[in-house]
Order: C-alpha cells, then sequence, then structure tokens
C-alpha cells in the first residue's frame, strides 16, 4: 500500500532500508542482547525519490 500511494504521488527509486545496529553498539553487548532485535526487526525505513 505505501509503495503502491507513494508512486501515485510520482514518488520513484522506492526502497526498503532496515534498521542497522553501528559495530561499536553490537561490540558493547553480546549477541544474546541483539538477538530480539535481529530476530524480529521493528521497523524498516523506506527511502525513495520526489
Amino acid at each position: 500500500m505505501y509503495e503502491q500511494s507513494l508512486r501515485a504521488a510520482g514518488f520513484r527509486d522506492l526502497e526498503w532500508v532496515p534498521l542497522e545496529v553501528s559495530e561499536a553498539c553490537r561490540r558493547a553487548y553480546d549477541a544474546d542482547f541483539w538477538a530480539d532485535l535481529t530476530g524480529n526487526p521493528p521497523l524498516e525505513m523506506l527511502r525513495c525519490r520526489a
């Protein structure tokens, strides 16, 4: 629905971009800490051009 609506409004080059955790943050906490986030990402960003 989002993509269809944005294209109808004249946007192009739509790209879903997953949330990324920086390498520094990954090093600060062990893999168990990040397991829920990586296994069940809470959101993705949508990038597009007008």
